[in-house]
Parts: C-alpha cells; structure tokens; sequence
C-alpha cells in the first residue's frame, strides 16, 4: 500500500510538472506571436528612389530594411513626440488620430551610421493637375512612389526622423494653416 501510495504521488508531480510546462509555453508562444504595435498596410508605403531623398537628407549613407521591432519601437517614439509637441492649434492629430494617417517611409543610415525613419504622413491625398495630351485634368498625387510635399493644411501634414539607434526623435514638422 505504501509503493500504491508513492506511485500516486509521483503520478500526480509528474502531471502538475507538464501541465506547469505547458501552461508556460503557451504564454511564451502568445507573447511571440503577439499582433505588433504597427503593421504596414494600404495606407503605408516605403520610398526607396534615391533621387528623391536630397531634401530630406543631406546625409544619408545608405537605406536599409526594418523588422517589426523597429516598426514598434518607431511607432512608440513617433507616439512620444506628438504627446510632447501637442498644441491647441493641432485639431487632427494625436495619439489616437495617428494610426489613421497615411504614410511615406524611407529608412535609411546617416553619416554616423545611426539608423533614421523618415516619415512623411497625410490625412488626406491630394488630387494633382496632370497633363493629358494638352488637357489638364485632376488625378489623385502618385503618394506610394513620389513623396508628397504641401504647404499648409495643418496638422493634416506632417513629417518627423527618428533615430532609432538613439532613440531619439528631431525635425518634427506639423504644417501651419494658411
């Protein structure tokens, strides 16, 4: 009866020390396969064409590929610098508004060899005169291969570089009203 005793209590360790077991790993498959913070999606874009990127860098060693921390940890940032730079003139954008904005990334290193987003968003994407055979029409601006610049409209437009090997965020731009 004491073997019977034993041999129960032995079974009875075993099941709590797997069930322990997979209990843990579960929560630790959970945690990896947690949604991240941003996705990309259709109101996303990289812009990669160097010939576009004097204006926005003078300094730019070379461009490079994020993975989904850097999405996170940029999006984190991003977050902080619109909390820190509020004001009562912004009527769009915070940090619930953010998410719904239309955005124009390059990635790209400095002379430093820091790892620096760009990011160009809008609320709204402008229609643009085009020549069609000597005849202007109107067409919605080519954002997902040209960088979109407007003056004015507020904080409709905006545009900020975070540097993510600093963890730092610098020329955080919101348009002024006309």
């Amino acid at each position: 009866m004491k073997n019977k005793l034993t041999m129960r209590t032995i079974f009875k360790i075993w099941i709590l020390i797997n069930t322990i077991w997979i209990i843990n790993g579960c929560k630790q498959n959970s945690q990896e396969n947690k949604t991240p913070d941003f996705q990309f999606d259709s109101i996303h874009t990289v812009i990669s064409d160097t010939s576009q990127l004097n204006w926005i860098a003078r300094d730019l060693n070379s461009l490079w590929t994020p993975n989904t921390n850097d999405l996170n940890i940029t999006e984190s940032i991003l977050k902080t610098a619109i909390k820190e730079n509020m004001n009562e003139y912004w009527s769009l954008l915070d940090t619930l508004t953010v998410k719904k904005y239309h955005r124009q990334y390059t990635f790209y290193t400095n002379s430093n060899n820091d790892s620096i987003v760009f990011i160009n968003a809008f609320c709204r994407v402008l229609n643009i005169p085009v020549d069609s055979a000597g005849i202007w029409i109107m067409r919605p601006c080519d954002w997902k291969n040209t960088f979109m610049m407007v003056n004015d409209g507020g904080d409709c437009y905006w545009s900020i570089k975070i540097n993510l090997t600093r963890k730092t965020y610098f020329d955080f731009k919101v348009n002024g009203e006309a």
